[in-house]
């Protein structure tokens, strides 16, 4: 029995980066702000499940990539790994329900598309790219979905643009993940068209999403405070600097899995930031 393989797999370091982002996009749009943590908990229970029935259904594929997750666990860590991935799916759901059948209808999609991503739309070409840059950018659409009242389609714009930019890390990763993919029988750009194409076609994506990202950020800072346009200046020029200048260095031929993988952490990085740029954006 392994208990790191249960608890990294679980990914529970993006917890904090889901409550601020679904607290902030909240308090963006002016609702209840604990209602939204509260919220947040089961989204990040959500997650958690995903990413545990994601490592759990690919190990054959994760034994090629060498992913170190439950590829090479014994049964008994295996049987640990459904049961808290199983915890983590009902936990959420209660705490869905208890908020409120909105938020309890929310929860079940997105618990039913993370299912069908996983044992399902892999086996389609884009489609799973897509599932997932949504199911990734919930955290800040749920909110907007959940509890706006008066609607602002600046901050849908920005939502939009993230999802572009999620989108592209998807297609960079499955470039990275090719021979896995292959040996799983999936059909993604990379095993379709070889890996020069979806590198191509993710940076064209990040380079994209930085024009509504630029358009909603401009929009939005009409009329603020000339302290807010500094701050909101300096921290969108900061998420498009971790996007856009990794982004370039894929195009590189001798050293694009490198780059790619250096790409993966900084437009993590970058994401963290959009709960601090949607709170100096939107509030202040």
């Amino acid at each position: 029995m392994n208990m790191h393989t249960v608890i990294r797999s679980g990914r529970f370091y993006f917890w904090p980066i889901i409550s601020a982002n679904v607290v902030t996009m909240t308090i963006a749009v002016g609702a209840d702000p604990i209602r939204a943590l509260l919220f947040s908990v089961g989204l990040s229970c959500l997650a958690s499940f995903g990413f545990l029935l994601n490592d759990l259904w690919d190990r054959d594929v994760d034994r090629v990539n060498e992913a170190n997750h439950f590829e090479n666990s014994d049964s008994t860590t295996i049987i640990i790994g459904v049961s808290t991935g199983g915890f983590f799916l009902l936990a959420s759901l209660a705490v869905a329900y208890w908020l409120g059948p909105m938020e309890f209808g929310v929860s079940s999609g997105i618990a039913a598309a993370l299912g069908a991503y996983t044992t399902l739309l892999r086996r389609f070409l884009v489609a799973p790219t897509i599932t997932a840059a949504l199911l990734s950018a919930s955290p800040l659409w749920a909110p907007l979905f959940l509890w706006e009242k008066n609607i602002d389609p600046w901050k849908y714009v920005l939502v939009a643009a993230i999802v572009l930019l999620l989108a592209a890390r998807e297609t960079l990763m499955d470039a990275r993940d090719r021979l896995g993919d292959v040996a799983g029988g999936r059909d993604t750009l990379a095993t379709v068209f070889g890996e020069r194409i979806p590198r191509y076609v993710g940076v064209i994506l990040s380079v994209s999403a930085g024009v509504p990202f630029v358009i909603a950020i401009a929009s939005g800072m009409s009329g603020k405070a000339i302290l807010t346009k500094l701050g909101v200046s300096a921290v969108s020029g900061i998420i498009l600097y971790l996007l856009i200048k990794p982004a370039a260095a894929i195009l590189d031929p001798g050293n694009h899995r490198a780059a790619i993988q250096k790409y993966v952490c900084t437009s993590r990085l970058a994401m963290a930031l959009i709960p601090l740029l949607n709170l100096i954006l939107w509030r202040l």
